[in-house]
């Protein structure tokens, strides 16, 4: 038998999930609107093109956005990611380093947290300031670890 590398592996597993939970059609709307969504359509000025129009419909965004891209992903690119904060008044634009593509914010969410968290506290120190008396007793420890970074159980059933 061949060995199955653990990129194999991975694949296979994140494959399965997929076909679990979505049939074809579900995969056709999905890829067709990643593929069209626009923030500009509809809202272009007469006499304005589709650049100038997403330039200024991002503009009109509430100042000090978090955007966040990886560094490797080629669906939602980290020049797409740059573009778009670049046209956010006052946003800042954070490139997590991993080798995992787009799966890499699945993965890589410790650094996320990192620096979401450093956002959230500047951005509203007000929600920080409270101290926490005690540590909680229980409840918060690792119940059990994912080899994907991610929740294994069906997280759509409640």
């Amino acid at each position: 038998a061949k060995p199955i590398f653990s990129a194999q592996s991975y694949l296979r597993y994140q494959g399965d999930k997929f076909i679990s939970r979505f049939d074809a059609n579900c995969y056709i709307h999905i890829t067709r609107k990643m593929d069209t969504h626009d923030v500009a359509r509809g809202r272009l000025l007469p006499g304005e093109d589709e650049r100038a129009a997403f330039s200024r419909v991002l503009s009109t965004l509430p100042p000090r956005a978090l955007v966040i891209g990886i560094q490797t992903d080629g669906l939602f690119t980290p020049s797409e990611q740059r573009e778009i904060a670049e046209h956010i008044p006052d946003a800042e634009c954070i490139i997590i380093p991993s080798p995992e593509g787009h799966d890499g914010f699945l993965l890589e969410f410790e650094l996320i947290n990192e620096h979401i968290t450093r956002f959230l506290k500047r951005e509203f120190p007000e929600y920080y300031r409270v101290e926490v008396a005690e540590e909680p007793e229980e409840g918060f420890d690792v119940k059990k670890t994912s080899l994907f970074g991610e929740a294994e159980a069906d997280i759509t059933r409640w």
